[in-house]
């Protein structure tokens, strides 16, 4: 086999045909790989590498089979890298031995279509096009061996070859593939692929040269990918500076457009990183008005933005980019100036965002001035007002399909939260306002638990709800922090004849005021509590009284001025517990009174007695 390795290495046509003659089985030796230097290679291949044409037409007239001409070794490249799963055809392509490539498909009958090990699926023509190979390229497309919109990786994505020059940004051979015809709109097939298009390939890139190059072939620039964003989305999440001067250039998207998809990405909790990104984009918009001479058109400073005015120069913006409150006033600015000017009922929920956020901060006057300016805006541009539409979503809770669902709770809480953030606006009317009274009081009626016993009190007194609330939109979530003394405070308010204060958890015997000292060291909160009644001496399970978990003094101090004196039925009821006694003859489990023992150590003492969810009157 080293014999004939050697004589083909060599291009030696008439010592190799008269060895081949002398061998009874020469077809073994045909369709049998060796390694030599890394590679491993059958005689075809060897000369398909080499270029000997004469030797390939020889071992054709040998045996011109499939199983010679398709057999799949390793082929080193010019460049070092080695193409698993090569064929004849792939050596003699990338060694740019192309009267053989031309022999090995005219008599071998070698298939372009063939794919390797490293690109399964992928035919010599898109393998090509990701080795950024135009001679390859050109070469099956000109003598028709491939076709540039027909033929397709075999997998689900079905992409072209252009497809492949798009996304790796291989310019030279995008613009060979269109002159020659290729769809510049041709859309792959697989709906996982986040982009589709070429030029969604292209932009997604970021390789600003074959957009242009597809933009002037007529692609479409409107296409979204499959996440709905655009172009200029993926310019900004790449923070591609050439891309967003390319889409300006020619007139894809104006100014407004990329403040507004710039500010839209920023909230006031955003990276470092994300900070940076905003700033150096917001200061390529201000280079831009300054070469266009188009300065921004403000409205006069405003109370709720603290007074500020949007930056109108890049030294402007540089000496407030390292105050990231200030730089969220920006975006918040650029945004409203934007909304206002094309009437968009979009800066509503923009200015609600940032009510909630003062709201979370305490600052209530600003929260009033925001409730005032967005009624105003909707009464001059005749926006609905109203509130039915939330109340409507709120009774979605009661459908049959949703009450006994075990998430519905949580649901039903978060939806809570939202009204409270609702009722803190002050355009609503009384008339409003009651409608989420009574839903949230019919709420408190259902009596919605857990499947380990949680209530709706539990819930808003729990930091772990807030891994309840991952699944949340992040728009969302940024408002949804628990403990929450405001949805706590709006249940009170609204159904606290319906809520059983004193019911326990199923897991620990936990009231809501055990899980709140836990969680919490906000001393309005367990206030808040304790003067509607919440009784301070239930114990748990594990034998704890809520101010066993609290570590504040001053919270100590509060929990216990309410347990001095000791009233004498919780002395008795504690000691009937510690006791033991037998207290079947009370009547049974879930009666008042064995369920008032039970509060009082009954769970830690005896844990299978049953459970304190009933009401009970102390």
């Amino acid at each position: 086999m080293d014999r004939l390795y050697r004589l083909t290495q060599d291009g030696l046509c008439s010592q190799l045909n008269t060895q081949l003659n002398e061998l009874s089985n020469a077809v073994d030796y045909l369709i049998t790989l060796n390694w030599y230097d890394g590679e491993h290679l059958s005689l075809l291949m060897i000369a398909a590498k080499n270029g000997h044409d004469d030797l390939v037409r020889i071992l054709l007239s040998y045996y011109n089979s499939v199983e010679q001409v398709e057999l799949k070794g390793t082929v080193k490249k010019p460049d070092g890298e080695y193409i698993g799963g090569g064929t004849a055809l792939y050596a003699a392509c990338f060694y740019g031995h192309f009267t053989v490539a031309k022999t090995l498909i005219e008599i071998g009958h070698a298939n372009p279509l063939q794919d390797t090990y490293e690109y399964p699926h992928c035919p010599l023509l898109i393998f090509a096009t990701t080795m950024d190979r135009l001679d390859i390229v050109r070469f099956l497309v000109e003598n028709s061996y491939s076709d540039v919109n027909e033929t397709k990786s075999t997998d689900r994505n079905r992409c072209t070859a252009l497809t492949w020059a798009a996304l790796r940004g291989y310019t030279s051979i995008a613009k060979y593939l269109v002159e020659n015809g290729a769809d510049v709109n041709y859309c792959c097939s697989s709906a996982y692929l986040t982009a589709r298009t070429p030029i969604s390939f292209a932009c997604q890139t970021v390789h600003v040269e074959v957009v242009r190059l597809l933009y002037d072939a007529g692609a479409d620039i409107m296409i979204r990918n499959n996440t709905g964003r655009t172009l200029l989305d993926n310019a900004i999440e790449r923070n591609s500076h050439p891309m967003i001067n390319f889409l300006l250039e020619k007139s894809i998207n104006t100014i407004e457009d990329v403040e507004l998809a710039v500010c839209s990405r920023s909230y006031r909790s955003f990276s470092n990183v994300f900070s940076d990104k905003v700033v150096s984009l917001l200061k390529l918009v201000l280079h831009q008005r300054d070469l266009l001479q188009k300065p921004k058109i403000c409205s006069p400073p405003k109370s709720i933005y603290n007074h500020e005015q949007e930056c109108q120069t890049i030294e402007e913006l540089a000496k407030i980019e390292g105050n990231r409150d200030r730089m969220y006033i920006e975006t918040l600015l650029i945004r409203e100036r934007i909304f206002q000017s094309r009437n968009s009922i979009e800066i509503i929920e923009c200015l609600n965002d940032y009510a909630n956020m003062l709201n979370a901060h305490k600052e209530f006057g600003k929260c009033i001035d925001i409730g005032i300016h967005l009624f105003y805006f909707r009464q001059q541009n005749h926006f609905e007002t109203s509130l039915h539409g939330f109340v409507q979503v709120c009774q979605l809770v009661f459908e049959p399909s949703q009450i006994d669902y075990p998430t519905s709770i949580y649901s039903a809480v978060l939806l809570v939260v939202i009204a409270t953030k609702i009722l803190d606006q002050q355009e609503n009317t009384k008339e409003e306002k009651k409608l989420i009274y009574n839903w949230i009081e019919v709420l408190c009626q259902h009596k919605m638990i857990t499947e380990h016993g949680l209530t709706l009190i539990h819930i808003c007194a729990m930091k772990e709800t807030n891994s309840n609330v991952n699944c949340r939109s992040q728009k969302l979530r940024r408002h949804l922090q628990f403990p929450n003394v405001a949805a706590f405070r709006l249940l009170l308010y609204c159904g606290r004849q319906y809520l059983c204060y004193d019911a326990v958890d199923f897991s620990n015997g936990n009231t809501a005021l055990h899980c709140l000292c836990r969680d919490s060291n906000d001393k309005e909160f367990i206030k808040l509590l304790l003067d509607y009644g919440f009784h301070v001496d239930c114990v748990n399970e594990d034998g704890y009284l809520p101010i066993d978990y609290v570590k504040n003094d001053e919270i100590k101090t509060l929990l216990k001025s309410k347990t001095n004196p000791s009233r004498l039925k919780c002395l008795c009821a504690r000691m009937i517990a510690q006791q033991c006694f037998n207290i079947e003859c009370l009547g049974p489990p879930s009666s008042c009174l064995n369920q008032f023992v039970l509060l009082h150590g009954g769970l830690h003492a005896n844990p299978t007695c049953g459970t304190a969810n009933d009401k009970t009157e102390l």
